[in-house]
């Protein structure tokens, strides 16, 4: 299994919010998988993948729609086709504004991604992992190659104006994407592993930045090690690790309510964290003149309170 493949299983497996998310979700997942179809004087849609995203897709549509899409296996291929053309289907296409109804200029296609649906940050992440759903992929060098060292996430676009839009949300939400056209496509990519492994985890998919960032302190390890001795391999693994899962409790924090609730003691040491996510304990707690022992409790009441709001 590749590792986007696993990075897909584990976007499938992670739970989505209300309404607002699963359309901003299937608004993605339509643009980046999917095509537009018209039978009969009706407009609906077709999106071939995997069998297991096509299979979730279906259940977001069900869910809020009460209709089920077809399904078919693509000859001589491991994906599947969804199939929905439909009155439901036109709705739904509306709803996420992929299409646009005008008494007097008719139709339209909403070639742009702002709007209502990416006005919220739980809607942004699910955007997020509907594009990923539809047209994204992540490469890591293996452990086994020293000489590789290349880490590559991308989302890929059939129109400049999705992938600019794509672009400007991931902006907003703090991440500066290159774009790039590839032949009859436009790729929006990152190279910076430590992106991507916050990318991933927004996307729901935190055991693969886990695995990845294991990937990430191994390949430091081997590419330095004439100054790194054994020890020093394991601490910087757990340094990383439990760094890494601090900031997912505090981007959980964010996501739910935002940093503002929190005590301003508490406040200060989620930012601090978020700051300067390669210090030790020791270093932070130096930075925010406080005593070790109080930095640990609280980022353990940081702790309780991400898992109180899972």
């Amino acid at each position: 299994m590749n590792f986007s493949t696993k990075v897909k299983n584990q976007i499938i497996t992670d739970k989505l919010g209300g309404r607002c998310c699963k359309l901003a979700m299937l608004s993605a997942y339509l643009r980046t998988a999917g095509s537009i179809e018209i039978k009969n004087g009706k407009f609906g849609f077709t999106a071939i993948q995997e069998p297991s995203i096509n299979e979730l897709i279906s259940k977001i549509i069900k869910s809020l729609y009460g209709e089920e899409p077809t399904i078919v296996k693509e000859p001589k291929a491991q994906r599947t086709k969804l199939t929905l053309i439909s009155d439901v289907s036109k709705q739904i296409l509306v709803d996420t504004q992929i299409l646009c109804f005008d008494q007097n200029q008719g139709v339209s296609v909403q070639l742009g991604l702002k709007g209502e649906l990416t006005k919220k940050d739980c809607c942004r992440r699910a955007l997020l992992k509907g594009v990923f759903l539809g047209s994204g992929s992540i490469t890591v060098p293996k452990l086994e190659r020293s000489n590789t060292t290349s880490y590559h996430l991308e989302f890929v676009f059939s129109k400049y104006v999705t992938a600019l839009d794509f672009s400007h949300i991931l902006s907003d939400i703090g991440y500066i994407a290159k774009l790039v056209e590839r032949k009859d496509s436009f790729v929006v990519y990152f190279k910076n592993s430590e992106e991507i492994c916050d990318l991933l985890v927004l996307m729901g998919a935190q055991l693969a930045s886990l695995e990845l960032t294991d990937i990430i302190v191994q390949k430091t390890v081997r590419n330095n090690a004439n100054r790194v001795v054994n020890c020093e391999v394991s601490n910087i693994a757990k340094q990383v690790e439990a760094s890494l899962k601090c900031r997912n409790q505090i981007q959980t924090i964010i996501s739910a309510v935002g940093l503002e609730k929190l005590h301003p003691n508490l406040r200060e040491v989620a930012s601090a964290r978020l700051e300067y996510p390669e210090d030790t304990l020791s270093q932070l707690a130096k930075r925010l003149n406080i005593t070790k022992s109080c930095l640990s409790h609280r980022l353990n009441k940081i702790a309780e309170i991400a898992e109180s709001l899972q």
